[in-house]
């Protein structure tokens, strides 16, 4: 691996320290694959994970896919293409989803929450919050975009995002190729400046990209905040949702916005929305639990 560009700016000791260095990547999409391709050309070992496989629609924004992709599982099909730019290189890929039974994956240098499941970053939040280690979540819709390196002993997460009860997704609201871009390549940065012991950003960054602008925002720990005080209560549960048995149905329990069910079911009619929860028809509970995750963000 040819590193020169990178050694004459950073040296070559610290790209050395990079080489040893691990990232793990929650979510291998518009913001997984830009920062795996960054860090793995930077020298990291990483550790890819997604449940989900590649279609049609991500070939637009998710830069390691090719159409002769689509159908198989994105963390496998990235890490592949990883070997064959860098065979030296250090990926492991999990194809499943991360929750409190495959948390220990998490087990880096540094984690990067690039999934658009609120949720699964609770779940990230609370298991680097206990185990001390660094993380950058990263978010994107339309053209917009946020970043938060979260640190042992500053705001997590929850002190911030705790009282968000529900997220669009690129899937529901769309989002441009560019803003993900960036933000994926912020979240690179972000992560190298942890893994080489600098001081990344103070804050909440976020960026649009019309017109072009980036602020950071200040945060802070909330004294109220359970993850904080040590109460890792995502470690403890899953999404929750019933199987109707004898059926193809399953039942999640959530608040969804009226905009969300009349986009969701003109694409699904045979989804049912009832009070605070909906039925998906789906062949398995990990395909349910892919389709919740991907069309309502929870």
């Amino acid at each position: 691996m040819d590193l020169s560009r990178q050694e004459l700016y950073i040296g070559k000791e610290a790209s050395r320290k990079l080489q040893k260095k691990r990232a793990a990547i929650v979510g291998i999409g518009a913001l997984g694959t830009v920062a795996a391709s960054l860090l793995a050309r930077s020298g990291v070992k990483l550790i890819l994970i997604d449940r989900d496989v590649v279609e049609p629609s991500n070939l637009q924004r998710q830069v390691l896919f090719k159409a002769k992709d689509i159908g198989k599982h994105k963390a496998s099909a990235a890490a592949l293409r990883l070997k064959e730019i860098f065979p030296e290189i250090s990926v492991r890929a999990y194809d499943l989803d991360l929750n409190k039974d495959t948390a220990e994956l998490l087990d880096a240098d540094a984690v990067l929450d690039c999934t658009d499941n609120l949720f699964t970053r609770f779940v990230i939040n609370d298991y680097c919050r206990k185990n001390r280690i660094p993380w950058v979540h990263g978010s994107a819709i339309e053209e917009n975009g946020y970043v938060l390196p979260v640190l042992p002993g500053k705001a997590c997460f929850r002190c911030i995002f705790e009282s968000l009860k529900s997220s669009r997704t690129c899937d529901t609201a769309g989002v441009m190729n560019t803003v993900t871009a960036v933000i994926g390549s912020v979240q690179a940065s972000e992560a190298l400046k942890i893994l080489l012991g600098n001081r990344p950003e103070q804050g909440l960054v976020h960026a649009t990209m019309r017109p072009f602008a980036v602020k950071t925002f200040s945060v802070r720990k909330r004294k109220d905040c359970k993850t904080c005080k040590g109460v890792y209560e995502y470690l403890e549960k899953e999404l929750p949702v019933a199987h109707f048995c004898g059926s193809n149905k399953y039942q999640f329990a959530g608040s969804y916005s009226k905009d969300k069910i009349m986009i969701l079911r003109n694409k699904f009619p045979d989804w049912i929305f009832s009070g605070n929860s909906v039925i998906i028809r789906a062949g398995s509970k990990d395909e349910a639990l892919r389709m919740h995750a991907k069309y309502l963000g929870h």
